[in-house]
């Protein structure tokens, strides 16, 4: 008798965890960070014990939005933005010391370039530009 079975396989070796891990580490070396963000970081990143970083200036890998990475899907996106050099300003009456413009909004929905040699990470209500 033979039995179909379905199952998913969970590890932590997926290219999701290794993009979360190594922008978090990215993250933590920033510089002055309040020591509350740099406690927050660093205890994410303690809940990806075993992930491999990625190498420095490695490609980063393919991943698709699932089921299984549903709920992590803003800070996939956000993790891209960090690990591609992606920096924001928070708009006007702020320095515009970064490379993007941030409108305020509520999480990115994918990455484009406009066809001016700009970068553009768009979503519902939230648009970043490459400077």
């Amino acid at each position: 008798m033979s039995i179909e079975v379905t199952y998913d396989d969970y590890t932590v070796a997926t290219a999701e965890n290794r993009l979360l891990r190594t922008a978090l580490r990215w993250m933590a070396a920033v510089p002055q960070l309040p020591d509350s963000t740099h406690a927050r970081l660093s205890h994410l990143d303690g809940r990806l014990d075993g992930v491999r970083l990625l190498p420095g200036g490695a490609i980063l890998p393919d991943w698709r939005p699932s089921r299984l990475n549903a709920q992590y899907l803003p800070a996939l996106r956000l993790a891209e933005l960090v690990l591609r050099r992606y920096s924001a300003d928070p708009g006007a009456g702020w320095p515009a010391h970064g490379r993007v413009r941030c409108e305020r909004g509520d999480g990115l929905r994918g990455l484009r370039h406009d066809g001016s040699g700009r970068g553009v990470a768009e979503s519902s209500g939230t648009t970043l530009v490459t400077a």
